[in-house]
């Protein structure tokens, strides 16, 4: 079935940077976006229904990545979901000096938030390099691995993936119960809507039980890519 906004244009090829939002997903959303438009935080009758709904999509996106409601957080941008993820999680640490691994070909909201980390907090950083076909030699991995390294997957530490594009094509995608490992959505801009057809600006993340994360969001701190962090 052609999208109606696909209907009379060129074939569109695209589909792995963004999408038009499937007309189910503005059929669910066009209530809350109208007369069910109260916060779900408040008391007051207008905050009942939207609750309840958030409580319901809650439901749906662990049901989707094999994980239970209450490890699902829902954030602004997948970029800002980055930023919880990574930020949280290594000032949470305990580390006095905390130790990061990522690699070059990581999305901005990845590396730019490491890079905020090195520059207020003092967090080591390692970027590693990666081969003509894209992957991370596992011996490099190991070699940069320490005592302290807080992101990663091995040896105890805790491992984020920004996995918004494997929703709908892999599952489960969520996370293992005997693993250290932390899923996330993510996107790479807002204001498109990204690769599972939903509504952009709007991207669940998820933490395995225990993990803690600290509080993020000071002006000083906050990342941006280009208009995709929040």
């Amino acid at each position: 079935m052609t999208h109606p906004a696909l209907a009379d244009g060129p074939i569109y090829l695209d589909y792995n940077a963004t999408t038009p939002v499937d007309p189910r997903v503005s059929e669910a959303m066009m209530p809350h976006l109208t007369t069910i438009f109260g916060n779900p935080s408040s008391s007051h009758p207008y905050g009942a229904g939207p609750k309840r709904a958030l409580a319901a999509a809650r439901g749906q996106v662990a049901a989707l990545i094999g994980a239970h409601p209450t490890q699902v957080v829902f954030t602004g941008s997948g970029s800002e979901a980055n930023l919880l993820a990574l930020r949280g999680a290594v000032l949470a640490s305990g580390h006095p000096s905390p130790h990061v691994i990522t690699q070059a070909t990581e999305h901005p909201a990845i590396l730019e938030t490491c890079r905020a980390l090195q520059r207020l907090h003092g967090v080591r950083v390692t970027v590693l390099p990666v081969g003509a076909d894209g992957l991370v030699e596992p011996a490099a991995l190991a070699e940069a691995l320490h005592a302290d390294t807080v992101l990663t997957h091995r040896h105890g530490a805790l491992f984020h993936t920004d996995a918004a594009q494997a929703a709908g094509k892999s599952h489960p995608c969520g996370y293992d119960e005997g693993s250290h490992n932390s899923w996330v959505g993510g996107s790479s801009r807002r204001g498109r809507q990204r690769p599972y057809r939903g509504m952009s600006g709007r991207r669940p993340s998820q933490a395995r039980p225990r993990t803690q994360l600290t509080r993020v969001g000071t002006t000083r701190e906050r990342v941006h890519d280009g208009g995709g962090a929040s």
